[in-house]
């Protein structure tokens, strides 16, 4: 099985998907996959029969189905037979929210900021948004980091949240972290 990548899967690539990871985790990364490996990922990580796998070929060849809807489809088998059929249709709406509504995700990490001011990159680092202080500089100065939708670019910004009973930290696309009092 390649690696969402296209090159041979592995944990330290970073590029596989953990096979007791949580059904939006895994949805997430079945739908990284590019293009070309979908039917390897029919192929070896669904319970498809050969017809169907050459259904779905002629489906993506003819050019008349969006990939992106039989990438849904794959990850919803691959969760279904790890999860459940539900986990899987959960794990779609919530994908579908996120990624194509642009909206926060249902369930997300907290972190209680009490009444003090912290520094920006200490609540990223110190939350596993970011491996360092450094890496978090990096990612506010790529545009990476947003504040309620609103993207920050000091990366000695000093937060806290005044006048506010919450907000959602967004580093990159995937992660989240709703920072209350």
């Amino acid at each position: 099985l390649m690696g969402t990548n296209g090159v041979k899967m592995s944990k330290s690539m970073g590029n596989h998907i953990p096979v007791f990871s949580e059904p939006n985790e895994k949805f997430v990364k079945v739908m990284s996959i590019s293009d070309d490996l979908i039917l390897n990922y029919f192929l070896y990580a669904t319970e498809k029969t050969a017809d169907e796998i050459n259904d779905i070929k002629a489906q993506l060849q003819s050019g008349k189905v969006n990939p992106r809807d039989i990438k849904i489809a794959l990850a919803k088998d691959i969760i279904s037979i790890y999860h459940s059929k539900e986990d899987a249709d959960n794990a779609e709406a919530e994908f579908i929210k996120i990624f194509s509504k642009g909206d926060v995700p249902t369930d997300m990490p907290e972190f209680n900021i009490g009444e003090e001011k912290i520094w920006i990159c200490k609540i990223i680092s110190d939350n596993g948004m970011a491996k360092s202080n450094g890496e978090a500089r990096r990612l506010i100065g790529q545009g990476a980091v947003s504040l309620d939708n609103e993207k920050l670019t000091d990366a000695d910004y000093e937060f806290s949240l005044e006048g506010k009973e919450e907000v959602v930290l967004k580093v990159g696309k995937r992660r989240f972290l709703k920072i209350v009092k």
